[in-house]
């Protein structure tokens, strides 16, 4: 998956904005921070491992030393990589959850590494100056560019106009729904034996179920039931969008 080079409001967007707006106390520096989550993976934190959605048993040897960008930081050297696995396992937490994700960030801050780029975030005078700052001391990529930078303080800019001094944030919310009962079923094995897979159980007739993405090879949905992620046929699901508050 590539940067994002054009911003566009998510539910993960705007989860981000809420929570480190009152953290950060400053609209610019909030707007940059977020620019550049945003510029590396959209502020998903699926991104990079989409297939080991609804498995958190990954071995710290093969997530950390893949050298494949993870999360809505999208962090790809072993060190950063290695941490987030850490702290998300210290604190019992899911490591794709973003809220895991978005603490870490502040973990990270609370260090002398990263601890100035807080710092320079709570006192920048401007949209750009705080983009400037993440993108040439926070992000995780040594492929940098004035092209980039530039890009980074447009959505910067972008997110600036769309959330400072906004109350009520809606964005587009995907859910799935069946007109048959469905049965869900569990994440196939990743092991060489054929293991058969759980019945987790079914979506009712005209329930709502969210939506989180498709399998690679594209037969099946993914979405949320009952707190944890199913597999549904995609070809006997409907997708329904549908504008909603972030609570």
């Amino acid at each position: 998956m590539g940067d994002f080079y054009k911003f566009t409001p998510l539910k993960n967007s705007n989860i981000a904005w809420k929570y480190f707006a009152p953290i950060i106390g400053n609209n610019f520096g909030t707007a940059g921070l977020v620019a550049g989550l945003y510029l590396r993976s959209g502020c998903d934190p699926f991104t990079g491992y989409e297939n080991y959605i609804g498995n958190d048993q990954l071995e710290l040897d093969d997530f950390a030393y893949d050298k494949k960008g993870f999360g809505m930081g999208r962090w790809k050297s072993w060190i950063r990589k290695q941490s987030l696995y850490n702290f998300a396992r210290k604190a019992e937490e899911p490591i794709y959850d973003i809220h895991t994700q978005m603490a870490f960030i502040m973990d990270e801050f609370s260090g002398t590494t990263y601890g100035p780029v807080l710092q320079g975030l709570k006192d920048a005078t401007s949209v750009r100056e705080a983009a400037y700052l993440v993108y040439d001391k926070y992000l995780d990529t040594k492929k940098r560019s004035d092209e980039k930078l530039e890009i980074c303080a447009g959505i910067a800019t972008d997110i600036y106009n769309t959330y400072a001094g906004t109350s009520e944030l809606t964005v587009p919310v995907k859910y799935v729904k069946t007109e048959k009962r469905l049965r869900v079923k569990s994440q196939r094995s990743k092991s060489l034996l054929q293991i058969a897979r759980r019945t987790l159980g079914y979506l009712e007739p005209g329930e709502l179920y969210k939506y989180v993405t498709m399998t690679d090879d594209g037969k099946e949905f993914i979405v949320h039931y009952k707190d944890q992620f199913g597999y549904v046929r995609g070809d006997k699901l409907q997708v329904i969008t549908k504008m909603e508050a972030i609570k």
